[in-house]
């Protein structure tokens, strides 16, 4: 089984990532991002951070 990381709860919303990912894009747990839906490709999700914890 892969290691997660839940990187924000806003109590509604939980956004849980890959462990590795998290580390490689300096996204830490705690983190505020904003998730999309590419436009061209309905199948990549775009995380963007908002705010560092």
């Amino acid at each position: 089984m892969k290691k997660r990381k839940l990187v924000h709860c806003n109590g509604k919303y939980h956004v849980i990532l890959p462990s590795g990912w998290v580390k490689a894009v300096g996204i830490q747990e705690g983190d505020e991002v904003t998730l999309e839906i590419d436009d061209e490709d309905f199948h990549r999700l775009i995380i963007k951070l908002v705010k560092k914890s």
